[in-house]
């Protein structure tokens, strides 16, 4: 169901409560340039999960997903680099290519990065008059980052309970 004006919608609402009762498994979030940044990939992908599997029969799990962003973990900025879509500084690329672990400001940020170039992707469909999700282009550029050239692209090593 929509949000009514103002009101966060049903997925909002669930993903804040997985988050305050599990925190150790679904509080994916950092702090960069004084600010919180939020990116809660498990709880966003099990809202997503739940309303793509059983949203449509039951509507105890039907959420309106509109608000979810991309679910980004190390796939998404690897697809994202290997298309020229997310570009890297060179000392983070160095890191990446070395497989050497990031920090968690760099993992922050680079997860984030993915997330706002999935928005600007999605801004332009929509331009277009094209009717993609966020759900259907992260799961497109999942699911990519698993086959052929674009599996060897090397992913940012981040030990995470998160994703």
């Amino acid at each position: 169901a929509a949000p009514r004006s103002g009101e966060p919608s049903i997925a909002a609402r669930f993903i804040d409560r997985l988050v305050d009762t599990f925190p150790d498994a679904f509080l994916d979030m950092g702090h960069f340039a004084d600010a919180d940044v939020y990116l809660l990939k498990k709880a966003q992908l099990l809202v997503a999960e739940l309303d793509q599997r059983l949203g449509q029969g039951e509507p105890l799990f039907r959420f309106d997903a509109s608000e979810l962003t991309v679910m980004a973990d190390n796939v998404l900025p690897a697809v994202l680099r290997h298309h020229g879509v997310l570009a890297v500084a060179p000392p983070l690329l160095a890191k990446i290519e070395a497989l050497a672990e990031l920090s968690d400001a760099e993992d922050l940020q680079i997860r984030s990065a993915a997330v706002q170039a999935c928005e600007r992707i999605l801004a332009v469909a929509q331009e277009r008059g094209l009717g993609v999700t966020s759900r259907q282009l992260d799961y497109y550029l999942w699911q990519h980052g698993k086959q052929g050239d674009v599996r060897q692209v090397k992913r940012h090593v981040y030990k995470s309970s998160f994703y």
